[in-house]
């Protein structure tokens, strides 16, 4: 569970490849090759056209569209913009052929239907994405009256679309929704579902923490870390872990400094008192996590070589504000950040901003070959035999990572990025 993850983007759209599935780089498992830039095929011109027939034909025509792996960059454009609009259509003329509500075939389509736009939930309007969201909760309360199993075949199909409103921060209707959808299963009163809705309304309370005051955030942490802290090995495995984990991603979202620092040191101190070995790496990055965060109002300390190899001075840079900047020459997401930092530090620099940069390149002489074609206005250090020390010591996990340092050399900020510097440099530089 990387506290920065660099995640690489999906093509739009492209969970309907297959649908309530995120996406994944295709061409790295070798099982399709790469996007290309050639034109669209015309002979694909009627693939989402509805065809004629019965309601089995329909769904046919609805799974191959799912199937379906576009091979050019236009092909792709033009499957994922048509995509939706023709599974709609294709479910629409199901249920027109058959219209009882009650049917399977009708109830088969209107899945479908749902599918598509839980899938494209986040392309929607706020009332567009409650409509749907409420459709959903519908669809489990009806099956809830046929069994409990009926209801549970809908949670993964739930989780996707709360996690998919996460990403876009409509925290409190993914919140909304998991706290009714508890209840659908509560007023069902069966005594094995007692530990999905305790998890469920525990979760609606852990997406609402960046939403929340810090007494509060506080509060919900405690909860789960005393659960946690006072469950036998084999339910901390199962169940308060990932609670943990979900929890102390949300805190992340959050500018509460010193719960982030208290979270994640007791969460590792939860794990070690175990003394299973198997919570090792858990601990080991929830520690260094903690670090990370108790460094906040303390002094940074940089040494080292610039990558022409001259000694650095890390003293020069007192009564400045720094940016220190972990970066590489191969991460894409540092080289798409460094045009909007040059112009940062063109504007700040006579009034007192310096930027730093820490190279993470593992290969020196590739490092100054792009240096020498690219380069850059501020001093890049590097260190020859293996990972730079800083990176290290202030537990830098994924880059680009930024962290912005005061006039006195303490640290004021971690994740700081170029477009948020403008507003924090204007305070700091009065």
């Amino acid at each position: 569970m990387p506290r920065v993850m660099l995640i690489a983007s999906c093509l739009l759209l492209a969970t309907f490849a297959v649908v309530l599935v995120s996406c994944s780089d295709s061409s790295a498992d070798g099982k399709s090759p790469p996007l290309l830039t050639t034109p669209v095929d015309s002979r694909s011109a009627d693939r989402y056209a509805l065809p004629d027939g019965d309601a089995e034909a329909l769904f046919e025509f609805i799974e191959n569209l799912k199937q379906y792996e576009p091979r050019t960059n236009p092909d792709a454009e033009r499957h994922y913009e048509q995509l939706p609009k023709a599974i709609a259509a294709a479910a629409a003329k199901i249920m027109e052929l058959h219209p009882d509500p009650t049917s399977t075939l009708h109830q088969r389509a209107a899945l479908e239907a749902l599918d598509i736009r839980l899938a494209t939930i986040v392309l929607a309007d706020e009332e567009q994405r409650r409509e749907t969201v409420a459709e959903l909760l519908e669809v489990v309360r009806e099956a809830g009256k046929q069994s409990p199993v009926a209801a549970m075949e809908h949670v993964d199909r739930f989780m996707f679309t709360v996690e998919q409103l996460r990403g876009i921060d409509e925290r409190e209707l993914a919140s909304q929704a998991m706290a009714e959808f508890a209840d659908i299963f509560s007023a069902m009163e069966e005594s094995k579902l007692a530990d999905v809705i305790d998890q469920l309304r525990i979760q609606a309370r852990v997406i609402r923490i960046p939403l929340v005051a810090a007494e509060e955030q506080s509060a919900i942490f405690n909860e789960i870390a005393e659960r946690a802290g006072n469950a036998d090995l084999e339910t901390l495995k199962e169940k308060y872990l990932t609670m943990l984990q979900l929890t102390l991603q949300e805190i992340e979202e959050t500018s509460n400094a010193e719960l982030k620092a208290t979270a994640y040191r007791k969460a590792a101190d939860i794990l070690a008192a175990t003394g299973a070995s198997e919570f090792a790496s858990y601990i080991e990055y929830f520690e260094g996590s903690a670090r990370s965060f108790e460094m906040i109002g303390q002094p940074m300390e940089l040494s080292g070589k610039t990558y022409q190899g001259t000694d650095f001075d890390w003293q020069a840079y007192r009564g400045k504000v720094v940016l220190v900047n972990f970066w590489a020459t191969w991460c894409h997401a540092c080289l798409e950040e460094m045009p909007r930092l040059r112009e940062v530090y063109d504007e700040y620099r006579e009034r007192g901003f310096e930027v730093v940069g820490i190279s993470l390149d593992e290969n020196q002489s590739e490092l100054a070959r792009f240096m020498a074609t690219k380069g850059m206005p501020w001093t890049v250090l590097h260190h020859a035999d293996g990972p730079h020390p800083a990176a290290e010591k202030y537990f830098v996990n994924s880059i680009p990572e930024q962290i912005l340092v005061d006039q006195d050399g303490n640290v004021l900020a971690r994740g700081v990025r170029a477009d948020d510097l403008p507003e924090q440099l204007e305070q700091l530089l009065k």
